[in-house]
């Protein structure tokens, strides 16, 4: 084997292995999804309505989280009983009630240590993912947004236990 056959193999070695470690994500479970920029405060909703924009500080704060497929998850809340999908509109996070015809709600969760970049799943790059437009100071109400980034932002999942 010529050595640049050598350092390719290698090279493919070591994405797939990224690609596999990444593909661990967290267990199906309850979880607060906080911010990694100071403050860390935690995303969620104040009120629903048909479609309601997911925010910092947000009072719902509690996600259900379910493993679809490799790395690919559902992010939902629910409020009395009903699911809120999770979903790109035009740019920012919302919430809809709606029935999904594919699972939606449906993000890529890429592992960064103890970290995740919430992403849509799909193979474009750069991703689309999970994003707050002022990461340097974030304040309460503001907005999560979804946005391409070839270095995605990461989110802390914190396991939140059932009372």
């Amino acid at each position: 084997m010529s050595p640049l056959t050598q350092i390719v193999t290698l090279a493919f070695l070591a994405v797939l292995t990224f690609q596999a470690v990444n593909a661990q994500g967290p267990s199906d479970g309850k979880y607060s999804i906080v911010s990694t920029t100071r403050p860390q405060i935690p995303v969620g909703v104040d009120d629903y309505g048909p479609y309601h924009r997911v925010a910092v500080g947000g009072k719902s704060n509690v996600w259900t989280i379910m493993k679809l497929d490799e790395g690919d998850y559902q992010i939902i809340l629910e409020q009395s009983g009903i699911k809120w999908y999770t979903e790109d509109f035009q740019g920012t996070l919302t919430m809809s009630p709606n029935s999904p015809a594919k699972p939606r709600g449906t993000w890529r969760l890429q592992k960064y240590g103890d970290y995740y970049s919430i992403e849509v799943p799909s193979n474009i790059v750069p991703s689309k993912a999970w994003a707050l437009k002022n990461m340097d100071n974030t304040q309460p109400g503001e907005e999560v947004t979804i946005g391409a980034a070839d270095f995605p932002m990461v989110w802390k999942f914190t396991p939140v236990l059932e009372k």
